[in-house]
């Protein structure tokens, strides 16, 4: 079983998923841990996993004190733009199609997805940012902030992405959205 199904084609099924690629797959999807990582063979659903995780995340966040919603952003991270755009845009689209949000930037450079909806609790921004790092990991994180980031490869990525982008979580939408919780 996948996580493909109506949800991929661009119905966007809110509901929790019923099937997981594998008992790893499904511990991946619910971990909210600073860290989650998912190894497998081609194929087998870790990308598709990860970034249905995020959703499920984006979902669960604290309404904001300052405007009633719910706001997520993830960070995903090659060292490239065409990383990016021959790998990671292709597979992200696969799973959140560009007719599910707003598309902002273009081919070889940064990308941001703004997907707002509304899952029966709630309205909720979800916001996709795509950065390459180029040369310079740290100057490129540096004052960022999200609430999650996924090293899309992560195996491909020198140490010093996720020693830099560990502090760089857990920072949006910021304090005063949640003042008084």
């Amino acid at each position: 079983d996948s996580l493909e199904g109506d949800f991929a084609t661009g119905n966007l099924d809110l509901s929790e998923p019923q099937t997981f690629p594998g008992p790893k797959a499904e511990a991946a999807y619910w971990d909210d841990g600073a860290v989650v990582g998912l190894q497998g063979p081609v194929g087998s659903g870790k990308t598709t996993t990860m970034l249905k995780s995020r959703l499920r995340r984006a979902m669960a966040m604290p309404r904001s004190v300052i405007d009633g919603k719910r706001h997520y952003k993830l960070l995903v991270i090659r060292a490239t733009y065409r990383q990016l755009w021959s790998t990671t845009i292709p597979d992200f689209l696969k799973v959140y199609p560009k007719h599910l949000g707003e598309w902002a930037g273009g081919r070889g450079g940064p990308v941001t997805f703004v997907m707002i909806f509304d899952d029966g609790l709630g309205e909720i921004e979800f916001t996709v940012e795509f950065m390459a790092f180029g040369d310079d990991i740290q100057g490129s994180l540096r004052g960022y902030q999200a609430t999650d980031i996924w090293l899309h490869e992560m195996d491909t990525n020198p140490i010093d992405v996720i020693v830099n982008a560990i502090t760089r979580i857990g920072r949006y939408p910021g304090q005063p959205h949640f003042a008084g919780y």
